[in-house]
């Protein structure tokens, strides 16, 4: 059964990555605004466990259709995103 087409789920993919590269441009210049942190802290779990679930159908989805270099490039990228999410959990340069 195939619930998510690969198109969707690269675009999915996508999404997820670019709004973690968004919050990390918002850290890296200091934008404090109150509108943003409404919209950083309704979205970061949600996004960060959207992650996970798409990562697992991601890498499912590519075993059973390994064809596609688009999918492989946007799972890697997710993945890389997830570990550097959890890396930022784990190290404290303090």
């Amino acid at each position: 059964m195939n619930f998510i087409s690969t198109k969707n789920l690269i675009l999915i993919n996508s999404v997820i990555v670019a709004y973690f590269l968004l919050l990390w441009i918002i850290h890296v210049l200091s934008l404090d605004m109150v509108l943003i942190g409404v919209v950083r802290e309704m979205l970061t779990i949600p996004m960060a466990i959207a992650a996970v679930v798409f990562l697992g159908i991601g890498i499912r989805s590519f075993i059973k259709n390994k064809t596609n270099i688009a999918m492989l490039i946007s799972l890697l990228a997710l993945a890389l995103c997830m570990t550097l999410i959890i890396g930022s959990f784990l190290w404290n340069p303090n």
